[in-house]
């Protein structure tokens, strides 16, 4: 019986690896692709209960959820990784989530990250030790597909060459990390061999690259990779947000109640350079005293540590008490924010295709973005505005906003709504991928000598 998963984080090294043999499962070809179930082995860096690590924990999980309603077996592969700090997970035991089957193993540095060379002491990357290398040759050969969830990831290597190996069905997302921008930012030679030497190989074994976007079709291209290439986004479950009596935390509720009756304009996501943090709070100062009565609220993990100096910027402009920043909101507390606001507000300089977009929409909230957002939809469907990536651009657009009122966002908002419930559920989204495997793994041979599930 798999475990119930703890939500703690801790540093210590966990329990001893455990691990579970593989059940065969033999037949025909034509058989295994008759059958109901098929099964999945997804690896990534965070997973549930991880919240630190973006929009990837919630796309990667809600996707695995989808699978299993539909009938089908999904396991994950994932890090002990949280932001900050561990999980309180055993490493090694498999525990289930939601129908899930989880198994998690400890992160460790990286050979170049050992040398203690400043290049690659603050690399993200990290390895596992053998342990997943057992498990992965224990469990492997039992799965269908094996769907690596993101970028430089350690265990992409691996599971790429044993899809090949046992002629599985091999899948690849990159989730925007690949987008010449991000690849342009701190690191960038470093990045382009890492790509060049290790990443690309790994792609190239895949029988289709997912992409979230037409942008990232456009990045694995600019790459160098021929293979074909499936876009298929991300989703969202827009009933979920409906539910009502939600139990926030008295800092949360007496934020709401300060708020008064006035536009609320949100921001959240992690605090990075990226997301366009400075941007949202210049903007803010420049609209408000346009806009009497709104207010601004931030929300996210502070993981560069530039809210010290953006919150200086605001109680500069005399706007302490419009001005709200939450730190990192979670469960009702988000869905709160949501609610209250009006407009959602991202002036990213890259996404691959920001969840946070579509939480926004799915609550009703019209939407001011970048064209970093690669979501032009927002836009043409007049659930709100895409901008230039300046302040100037965006306090103009909370003017506009704020001048049409609560219920003029409103409508914009409901626009949005419309949007993601019928093109973006995952319902959808998850009908989409499980035909994509089918297909291709009706169109991989069986491989002589090798268990076929």
């Amino acid at each position: 019986m798999a475990d119930s998963i703890p939500i703690r984080n801790r540093d210590d090294e966990g329990c001893d690896e455990v691990f579970r043999p593989p059940v065969p499962r033999t037949g025909s070809l034509g058989t295994i692709l008759e059958a109901s179930t098929v099964r999945f082995l997804f690896n990534t860096v965070f997973y549930k209960p991880a919240r630190g690590g973006g929009g990837p924990i919630y796309s990667v999980s809600a996707l695995a959820e989808e699978l299993v309603r539909c009938g089908h077996e999904v396991t994950v592969a994932a890090s002990d990784l949280d932001i900050p700090g561990r999980l309180d997970v055993c490493c090694g035991r498999e525990y289930e989530i939601e129908g899930v089957r989880v198994n998690y193993f400890r992160a460790r540095p990286t050979m170049l990250q050992r040398t203690g060379l400043p290049m690659f002491a603050k690399a993200s990357v990290f390895s596992h030790g053998p342990e997943f290398g057992r498990w992965l040759a224990l469990e492997g050969p039992g799965f269908d597909v094996i769907d690596s969830q993101i970028s430089f990831t350690c265990s992409n290597g691996a599971c790429s060459r044993l899809a090949r190996r046992c002629g599985k069905v091999y899948l690849y997302h990159q989730r925007g990390d690949l987008d010449p921008i991000r690849l342009r930012r701190h690191g960038r030679f470093k990045k382009a061999v890492y790509v060049a030497l290790v990443e690309k190989p790994i792609m190239r074994r895949a029988d289709a690259l997912i992409a979230l976007t037409r942008r990232e079709v456009e990045s694995f291209r600019i790459v160098g990779l021929t293979n074909r290439i499936a876009v298929i986004p991300n989703g969202i479950d827009a009933v979920s947000f409906q539910r009502e009596n939600l139990q926030t935390s008295p800092d949360t509720a007496r934020l709401l109640k300060n708020l008064g009756d006035g536009p609320v304009f949100l921001w959240m996501s992690r605090v990075h350079a990226l997301k366009g943090p400075d941007i949202f709070v210049d903007a803010f100062i420049r609209a408000a005293p346009k806009s009497p009565g709104a207010h601004a609220i931030m929300a996210g993990p502070d993981e560069v540590a530039l809210m010290p100096e953006l919150l200086a910027r605001v109680d500069a402009a005399g706007l302490a008490e419009r001005f709200h920043y939450t730190g990192v909101a979670h469960g009702d507390d988000k869905a709160a924010l949501f609610r209250r606001a009006d407009c959602f507000v991202l002036p990213t300089e890259a996404e691959g295709f920001a969840m946070v977009l579509l939480e926004a929409m799915a609550h009703g909230c019209a939407v001011l973005t970048t064209q970093g957002a690669y979501f032009d939809e927002i836009q043409s469907v007049g659930a709100g505005k895409i901008l230039g990536r300046t302040a100037a651009d965006f306090a103009e657009g909370i003017v506009q906003m704020a001048a049409i009122g609560r219920k003029g966002m409103r409508e914009l908002g409901l626009k949005g709504l419309d949007l993601v419930q019928k093109s973006y559920s995952w319902t959808r989204i998850g009908k989409e991928y499980e035909s994509l495997c089918r297909e291709l793994m009706g169109a991989r041979p069986a491989k002589a000598g090798v268990n076929q599930r």
